[in-house]
């Protein structure tokens, strides 16, 4: 990890944490490290209830802010829900802002869904989205940004290939159609150019993993006519047809083991 501290530059190694790390994109990701970075200077502020849950008992209200829990300032709902998480259920003080007025309000979380599949502990409670700024860029830098971030992307299976082979990646991280899916869904909410793009970044890496020098796929079949062009031949057929078998079974496998990590990452919350 690379951070800027007090204007100077400084790179540590970090060891991550198992548990909900890689579950769910966003801030989430990063519960891994203990970090958590501050989306916003604003208090988190209250959506809508969740009737019978734990807030809706001792009266918090939609436009509520939640100021603090146990004296902690709360500068985001990540930051709210990993607190829950290391007090394990234990009764909280929370500090409310209504219409401007501080109010305390005393609750003890239960576990519940987050919506997401996720069993965490709980207030019951959605909060309203950040408001995210939008700069609206000329054509010509919309192209370069484009060309900019989609190259930032194709590089993305390549680092988690390495990663995966350096131990830094662990393939419980990689998901399937089911993990996919559960994206797109979180995409979705937040509008449809975060479903653009997280579409559009699918499309990149699925390109380039078909493009890896893997047998059976394009990739496989682009190396074995590099190999035939320099030797001058045909690869033996028999040899060939083995490879391919043995590379199907391998993609096989590795299908199976994929949607295996989704539906226990389902199961296990």
């Amino acid at each position: 990890m690379t951070f800027l501290h007090n204007g100077q530059t400084i790179s540590r190694d970090i060891t991550i944490s198992s548990g909900d790390s890689t579950d769910q994109p966003g801030p989430e990701m990063l519960s891994g490290t203990g970090l958590i970075p501050r989306e916003s200077d604003d208090a988190p502020i209250v959506n809508d209830v969740t009737a019978g849950g734990p807030g809706d008992r001792v009266g918090l209200k939609p436009g509520d802010r939640i100021v603090s829990i146990n004296g902690l300032q709360v500068h985001s709902l990540d930051t709210l829900i990993a607190y829950l998480q290391d007090g394990n259920g234990a009764p909280a003080t929370v500090v409310i802002s209504r219409n401007g007025q501080p109010l305390t309000l005393q609750l003890t979380p239960e576990k519940g869904d987050n919506g997401l599949g996720v069993i965490k502990w709980l207030i019951g409670f959605h909060a309203k989205h950040i408001p995210i700024e939008v700069q609206q860029l000329p054509l010509g830098q919309s192209i370069s940004q484009s060309v900019k971030d989609n190259y930032e992307s194709s590089k993305l299976i390549m680092r988690i290939i390495k990663g995966m082979f350096t131990r830094h990646v662990s393939m419980k991280a990689v998901s399937g159609p089911v993990g996919i899916a559960q994206q797109i869904e979180f995409a979705s909410e937040q509008g449809i150019w975060p479903l653009v793009e997280l579409t559009a970044m699918i499309s990149i890496q699925l390109g380039i993993f078909n493009l890896l020098p893997i047998p059976i796929l394009d990739g496989g079949m682009i190396l074995f006519l590099l190999i035939e062009s320099i030797i001058r031949k045909d690869v033996n057929e028999v040899l060939k047809e083995r490879i391919y078998q043995v590379a199907f079974v391998c993609i096989i496998l590795l299908a199976v083991f994929v949607m295996f990590n989704d539906i226990t990452r389902m199961h296990g919350h």
